[in-house]
């Protein structure tokens, strides 16, 4: 049928281009499989939220699913602060922060070529190039260190090799870390993978078989409490009330006794699956030995829950979320 299928369905759709659309290529990029078959061009324009973005299909991706990710940093209040987003794109959450947040600056990270190209048209479209400077390249060598009041991992399905990036780029005094990831619900409790460096993991007794398991997690994870549907949606008091459970070694990892989040928060967290649970342990304690390790001259550092954030839907059992870390030093 040719070009007289797609003017069809241009003219069924009342629109003026149609394009097709495959799973995206796993090229480090996360290149779109898109392909045009009907109109001109392959720049596309969208608005959301009072911002614009424009973007080429064939080229760059754009997550509608994020939008709820995106308005929520948009309603932060980041003024005087100093944000860096390590995998911006073409402005996906880069922009939400200086638009509507009010970020005083963000450093943003990006590999993509066609993305950078991108994001600064968008910088221009909004009118806030002027309070973004782009670091093109691997945010591990391209990131600026001790900057930062606030850092942005907006990579799916895990950001885990960016975190000692973000843990260097926080300021002496600590900060925000904002972690995406892919949780999977069919959790078994007795594998729970360490992701911390060799050397940190010997340095905490994070030690198990071949598959490197947590045994400092684990540990404390098969105390946990498992909540059906009907159950209470908080965990406060049943969540770490014994503080014997934390490991000797493990001093810098912060056991809030009565309630895991940040002691300036009086909003409880939601913690609506035993998986979202045990993943933000395992962050914690991660993060926390990633601090130590790469901020040198500071022995200790608190890690605490601010807030947990369910996104989307990523495929059947698997959910995106976003874990907010505050992390501060501590001066012993």
């Amino acid at each position: 049928l040719g070009d007289s299928l797609w003017k069809t369905i241009s003219s069924s759709l009342k629109v003026n281009r149609v394009a097709l659309k495959n799973r995206i290529q796993t090229d480090g990029f996360r290149t779109p499989n898109v392909k045009l078959v009907w109109g001109v061009s392959t720049w596309v324009n969208y608005v959301d939220n009072e911002i614009k973005y424009g973007w080429d299909v064939e080229r760059n991706m754009f997550s509608a699913g994020n939008a709820p990710e995106r308005h929520r940093l948009g309603s932060l209040d980041c003024r005087d602060e100093v944000v860096v987003d390590l995998f911006a794109g073409i402005g996906y959450f880069t922009l939400p922060f200086l638009v509507h947040a009010k970020a005083e600056m963000v450093h943003a990270c990006e590999w993509n070529p066609n993305a950078v190209t991108a994001l600064r048209l968008n910088l221009i479209s909004n009118k806030v190039e002027n309070r973004c400077t782009i670091h093109e390249g691997d945010n591990r060598t391209v990131c600026p260190a001790n900057i930062a009041d606030r850092v942005n991992l907006g990579l799916i399905p895990t950001s885990r090799k960016s975190w000692p990036v973000a843990c260097a780029a926080l300021k002496s005094s600590g900060g925000t870390l904002h972690i995406h990831e892919n949780v999977s619900e069919l959790l078994h409790k007795s594998v729970v993978f360490c992701e911390l460096q060799d050397r940190t993991r010997e340095r905490f007794d994070c030690e198990g078989g071949s598959e490197n398991t947590c045994l400092e997690c684990l540990s404390i994870i098969e105390t946990l409490p498992v909540y059906s549907e009907d159950d209470s949606k908080v965990l406060t008091k049943e969540f770490f009330s014994d503080p014997s459970l934390v490991h000797k070694q493990c001093d810098s990892f912060t056991m809030v006794r009565d309630r895991l989040f940040a002691q300036f928060s009086e909003e409880p967290i939601s913690w609506k699956k035993l998986e979202w649970k045990v993943w933000a342990l395992h962050v914690c304690h991660s993060v926390s030995a990633i601090l130590q390790e790469v901020r040198e001259g500071q022995m200790s550092w608190k890690v605490s829950v601010l807030n947990i954030h369910h996104v989307k839907s990523y495929a059947p059992h698997v959910n995106h979320m976003v874990l907010d870390l505050h992390c501060s030093p501590v001066h012993l």
